[in-house]
């Protein structure tokens, strides 16, 4: 799979080379908070994709395994998104999603030259 991502980097100037960070989480979720999770889910996608430098953050479900989620995230750079992890809303979003996740959930993170 080939990601492309058009933008404009004449700021930067000639020869400098863009850091594109993705994320992904994956977690379970307690069956009988599902419902309350994907209201907060909502909630927190509508407000993660207005955050500087989110370029996409969604979250999906496993068609095949119940309450199996995936967190997809794509940011600018890794200054944005480091901006956004020490905000005061970061930590109220992470703690209130722990509240809804069975077990561990496991995070991976990837950089893209760009």
């Amino acid at each position: 799979m080939v990601c492309t991502i058009a933008r404009d980097d004449s700021a930067l100037g000639e020869g400098t080379v863009s850091i594109m960070i993705m994320i992904t989480g994956k977690f379970m979720v307690i069956p009988s908070k599902r419902g309350e999770f994907l209201e907060f889910a909502r909630e927190l996608v509508a407000k993660e994709r207005q955050s500087p430098g989110c370029l996409l953050f969604a979250i999906y479900e496993d068609v095949s395994i119940g309450n199996l989620f995936l967190m997809l995230e794509q940011w600018v750079d890794g200054d944005l998104l480091e901006e956004h992890a020490i905000s005061p809303e970061f930590d109220a979003y992470e703690t209130k999603l722990l509240s809804f996740v069975d077990g561990d959930p496991s995070w991976d993170e990837y950089e893209f030259d760009i």
